[in-house]
């Protein structure tokens, strides 16, 4: 193997040094504390702005809540969702989204009232489509 000199003289390229196990641990590191800041960083901005963005996490209240989803057949149902303190019962297909009913927050099926009640008074209040 020719010296550093000789390699110069004879035009050939010097190898570079291998480098140190404490230089790659040490830019590792630095590389794996950038991504965990970016990462930090990008969750700080959800939480802070993600109401905003309509992003919302797990247990915040929303404007429209779901309540519950009923199918009735292949992308079909019937779903129950709560908005502006009234529950609307929309009939759900998979080219439109149709009201069938609404009723007051306060009329919803609940451990002392059954469903079957519920549905029956909102049947006499007729319903519409969006």
């Amino acid at each position: 193997m020719p010296s550093a000199t000789e390699s110069a003289v004879l035009g050939i390229a010097a190898q570079p040094e291998p480098a140190s196990l404490a230089g790659n641990a040490i830019h590792i590191s630095l590389a794996l504390l950038l991504l965990l800041g970016v990462i930090l960083a990008g969750y700080y901005i959800l939480k802070k702005y993600g109401i905003k963005w309509g992003v919302r996490g797990r247990g915040r209240p929303g404007v429209v809540s779901f309540v519950g989803h009923l199918p009735l057949g292949p992308k079909q149902g019937v779903a129950v969702v709560a908005f502006a303190g009234k529950m609307l019962v929309l009939g759900v297909t998979e080219h439109s989204i149709n009201l069938l009913t609404e009723t007051d927050v306060t009329d919803a099926p609940g451990p002392t009232k059954p469903f079957e009640e519920s549905l029956r008074k909102a049947g006499d209040t007729g319903g519409g489509s969006l």
